[in-house]
């Protein structure tokens, strides 16, 4: 900024690209569903005829010490291509698994570890993906669930958080 001699321009931005959007979740939510469900806070608007990179960072246990596994998903209405791969910390890491759709469902990874929960503990899974709208925009949505009985429930924990990036 600033004005006459002064004056300072930057170049950062490319064609199509746009400053990071950014949401974080601020309750603790859980889910008890076998089929996962869509997430209604870690939800990003993305515009039409776009690429976006994107990442997650998730704070998860499995609050009634049931040794169940959780499952995570995304879903975007719009997208032509949507693909991601998710690294788990704590317990059984679950490696560099993806999951991928030519739709508008990533497949849906169902075996990631949830620490007991006991004492306050919790795990995390860092997230990684791409997704392509066609030429409508979309909401990119977190589904989460879990691995076995709907008494039994995955809890995922405030300041867990969502976050893409336009690049193309």
């Amino acid at each position: 900024s600033g004005t006459g001699p002064y004056s300072v321009t930057t170049g950062w931005a490319s064609a199509g690209s746009s400053a990071p959007l950014f949401v974080r979740r601020t309750t603790d939510t859980a889910y008890a569903s076998t089929t996962p469900g869509n997430d209604n806070t870690l939800v990003l608007p993305l515009a039409a005829n776009a690429t976006y990179t994107f990442e997650a960072f998730l704070s998860c246990s499995d609050s009634l010490q049931s040794s169940i596994t959780g499952k995570i998903g995304f879903i975007d209405s719009s997208s032509t291509m949507l693909k991601f791969g998710v690294n788990s910390a704590g317990g059984a890491p679950v490696g560099a698994t993806v999951a991928t759709s030519s739709g508008n469902v990533a497949g849906i990874v169902s075996t990631l570890y949830l620490e007991d929960g006991v004492e306050g503990d919790q795990n995390f899974f860092y997230v990684k993906g791409i997704v392509t709208n066609g030429s409508s925009a979309g909401n990119l949505h977190l589904r989460c669930g879990i691995s076995s009985s709907p008494s039994k429930y995955m809890r995922v924990f405030s300041n867990s958080y969502l976050t893409a990036t336009r690049v193309q």
